[in-house]
């Protein structure tokens, strides 16, 4: 069987669109991907402006598993990142760049629509 490439495009909060590859291998995850960070939405929020975007994470798979180094991803500039080790499990604590400008909010989708409105969107 051969490798097999998924493309996916998307709209983001600013109307800009993303085209996103995955690469699959006898239906297993392979090679560097770049997706939406999934089961909690990761959101930074510019104080200043009111104006939010989504964070993506990047890295490898091999055999459907994590591996190494992910970076979190926002607007192409990698604000963080985290280890996985060779089982495909997260090893230690993800990273986060500090700014003063910049607040991270992690929330489950359900919650979601509460903090924002909290936010004044």
């Amino acid at each position: 069987m051969k490798f097999q490439r998924i493309q996916t495009t998307f709209n983001i909060f600013n109307g800009q669109e993303k085209m996103l590859e995955k690469w699959y291998f006898e239906g297993k995850k392979q090679e560097i991907w770049k997706e939406s960070i999934n089961n909690y939405r990761m959101y930074i929020i510019f104080i200043n402006t009111n104006r939010r975007a989504q964070v993506f994470q990047s890295g490898e798979y091999l055999n459907n598993q994590s591996k190494g180094y992910w970076k979190f991803i926002f607007e192409d500039d990698e604000i963080g990142g985290g280890y996985y080790n060779e089982y495909g499990l997260k090893s230690g604590k993800s990273l986060y760049q500090q700014s003063k400008q910049l607040k991270l909010i992690k929330a489950k989708a359900k919650s979601l629509m509460k903090v924002n409105t909290k936010m004044a969107f």
